[in-house]
């Protein structure tokens, strides 16, 4: 068929504007990269057991069909707001939030309720949007409303399906999940590119980031850190061990991790150095040392976690994070 030079033009052009047909911004009153950050994207490989997202990482899990936005912990309060003008269709606002583990995340029992505290808003011309995973009566709006982009909705929490506090944005058109980083339907295959981004306000993509590190007086266990993820100013001289931690996003096989603490002399007086073995959506890593004479040295100490990772194309990827604490 032949296609005159103004209709190929118009083509050229109108493709574009219809993949930009709608935008949405940030779900959450928090900074991409600063005090919030994607742990999860939506899940591009179709084959059962397989995982990748947009950019062919693996910040994914098996069928995963929503943008995970999570906080540094609960203790921060953090709302979620509407991504784009529309109506709200459904909510709920009667689920706990809990800890996380097996007992709390069973799929049984939470038959239809996976999502947690939710709001599902219309938009026009087809669009959805649910946000998933909000805190126990922090829901704002109720069915029949009409919101404006920007407006709260409620709080990220930790219920329904949730490991961690976060909040989960699923977009549809129609029944189709969109991917708001590529503009593509969750089926297309990754490495497509960010040119059609749904995003109002451009998204970094982040591949590993280090998001909290702290001390304490007493061995850190994962689970009691993802909820409470604050560090002591100080700490008394007389705390049996030291230990610096630190939480991560993103571990990949080969990443070299180094945890160091210096004493208020500059002196280093723990160190470890670790090779990353396996594919570690969200990594926690601590090292420290043992109160032998009574009394730690009175004074500062500062703790520094790092991050190296040598991507298959040869670029040098580096992270790091630190924390002080006084020892009185």
């Amino acid at each position: 068929m032949k296609i005159f030079p103004f209709l190929l033009a118009f083509l050229l052009l109108a493709t574009p504007a219809q993949a930009q047909e709608m935008t949405f911004g940030w779900p959450a009153a928090c900074e991409p990269g600063v005090d919030c950050w994607v742990v999860h994207h939506l899940d591009h490989d179709p084959a059962p057991g397989a995982t990748s997202d947009f950019a062919c990482g693996h910040l994914t899990y098996d069928g995963h069909d929503g943008t995970d936005i999570g906080i540094r912990d609960r203790n921060v309060v953090v709302d979620v707001v509407a991504s784009a003008d529309g109506v709200v269709q459904k909510t709920r606002n009667d689920q706990p939030d809990h800890n996380g583990g097996p007992a709390n995340t069973n799929i049984s029992r939470l038959a239809r309720t996976e999502c947690g505290n939710t709001v599902l808003l219309q938009h026009e011309n087809g669009w959805r949007t649910f946000y998933c995973h909000m805190r126990e009566g922090s829901v704002t709006v109720v069915p029949g409303q009409t919101v404006t982009k920007g407006e709260k909705l409620g709080e990220i929490g930790q219920s329904g399906l949730a490991d961690f506090p976060h909040v989960h944005l699923e977009i549809l058109k129609g029944k189709a999940t969109i991917d708001p980083f590529t503009g593509e339907a969750a089926s297309t295959a990754c490495g497509t590119g960010t040119e059609n981004s749904l995003w109002d306000v451009p998204v970094t993509y982040n591949p590993v980031f280090l998001y909290a590190a702290g001390f304490s007086p007493t061995t850190p266990h994962y689970e009691q850190v993802v909820l409470d993820a604050t560090s002591p100013d100080s700490i008394g001289s007389e705390a049996p061990v030291l230990i610096f931690w630190f939480l991560g996003v993103g571990g990949a096989p080969g990443d070299w991790l180094r945890l160091q603490v210096t004493d208020p002399s500059g002196k280093i007086v723990a160190a470890s150095d670790t090779v990353q073995q396996k594919s570690q959506i969200r990594i926690m890593r601590y090292t420290g040392l043992q109160n032998k004479t009574g009394r730690l040295k009175r004074g500062t100490y500062k703790g520094i976690a790092q991050l190296t990772r040598t991507t298959q194309g040869g670029e040098t990827i580096e992270r790091s994070i630190e924390q002080s604490v006084i020892i009185r």
